[in-house]
């Protein structure tokens, strides 16, 4: 943002910013009432994630204009090479003992010894690889229809379909559901099954290659916790996926309109948390999330409706629906879409990066320079 400000020094105003600066408002006046009202309000942890609102106006602001001065072309190619270097760690981490490990905010050496973990990469966790491969590739999938041109290879394909296969995530899995349907409408001559006969290929040595390596940790026990994930759901509401994370995060989302319909309770996790331990559903310590009623963090449009209340929660989903709307950006609104009921970080840098991308591809000759 600094250095967009002092070197580059062109904005641009998009109806994403004006719906931006009216939920930066909104999310204003609700930590206002809320400081007001409510004594056991955290103030300060409202102003610490009010300061990333802020900064995600002045990415909305500055970045399209850079972008678009780099080129998409360029950014697309470059975010090609750094997906096949994130690609290629995640296969690597099904063979052999990830020797990073995070503590927190850091990244630190992993000790020996460490309990079994799925393939994350430099991830803190698979469906972050997850979420960000799968909007990166829509990205580069649009670049390619809009300037007519040809970025994957065959064998990209295939690596990127083996390494979100590989690193178990949900996630990771829908977003790639969602890249090889764009692929096959646009390269409809490419044969399907050939593609699917060369991921079997793949898969099989993938498999048979693991049991060389961490006996303890190979692909082995990563297909027995797929299986056993998926086959947990026969299980309804009594599995952990669709009480906490799905049916409570909604029905979390249903009672905070009810208490709080306009502006929510606050941004902030601490504002969160105390209207949960008012309710008294507050996990902490070692409390198993198995005993929680609500999962407030895991789908973006409850995060939103709970810190902003319904009035904040408009002008982000108009920001998210611009995107789509236009064809020239339409597949990076798809993956956001989609993505928005995977994860419940609305606030992410990465996110609102793929938002303002979509913003350049919209206005590449309409740019003001200060």
């Amino acid at each position: 943002i600094i250095y967009s400000f002092i070197i580059n020094r062109s904005y641009q105003i998009s109806p994403v910013l004006v719906a931006m600066i009216f939920f930066a408002i909104s999310s204003f006046l609700s930590g206002f009432i809320n400081t007001i009202n409510d004594h056991t309000f955290f103030a300060g942890n409202f102003l610490a994630n009010y300061f990333r609102v802020i900064g995600i106006l002045g990415m909305i602001l500055l970045f399209p204009p850079l972008q678009n001065k780099i080129g998409h072309d360029r950014l697309a190619i470059a975010t090609l090479w750094v997906l096949r270097i994130h690609a290629t760690l995640i296969i690597a981490d099904a063979f052999f003992v990830n020797p990073i490990n995070w503590e927190g905010a850091k990244m630190v050496l992993a000790k020996s010894g460490n309990d079994f973990n799925r393939p994350r990469g430099l991830f803190v966790e698979p469906s972050f690889y997850g979420i960000y491969a799968g909007i990166s590739l829509l990205y580069i999938l649009q670049i390619e229809r809009n300037m007519n041109v040809r970025m994957f290879k065959l064998w990209d394909i295939i690596l990127f379909s083996l390494s979100m296969i590989a690193s178990t995530s949900a996630s990771a899995i829908g977003l790639l559901l969602l890249f090889l349907y764009e692929i096959f409408r646009k390269y409809g001559r490419i044969s399907p099954g050939k593609i699917m006969l060369s991921l079997s290929a793949l898969t099989l040595i993938v498999i048979i290659l693991s049991s060389r390596f961490q006996q303890s940790t190979l692909t082995g026990l990563n297909v027995k916790y797929v299986i056993e994930k998926v086959g947990s759901l026969r299980y309804g509401l009594q599995n952990e996926n669709i009480r906490v994370r799905i049916l409570g995060g909604w029905i979390f989302a249903g009672k905070i309109i009810k208490e709080y319909p306009l502006l929510g309770v606050g941004l902030g996790g601490e504002n969160q948390n105390r209207i949960l331990r008012r309710m008294g559903e507050f996990h902490e310590g070692d409390t198993a999330s198995e005993q929680v009623a609500y999962g407030p963090g895991s789908v973006m449009p409850i995060s939103v409706v709970i810190f902003t209340g319904l009035i904040g929660l408009m002008p982000y989903l108009y920001s998210l629906f611009w995107i789509v709307k236009s064809l020239s950006s339409r597949l990076i609104g798809k993956g956001l879409i989609a993505i928005c009921f995977m994860w419940g970080n609305a606030f992410a840098p990465i996110i609102w990066w793929y938002i303002c991308l979509g913003i350049s591809i919209n206005y590449k000759k309409n740019i003001l320079t200060s």
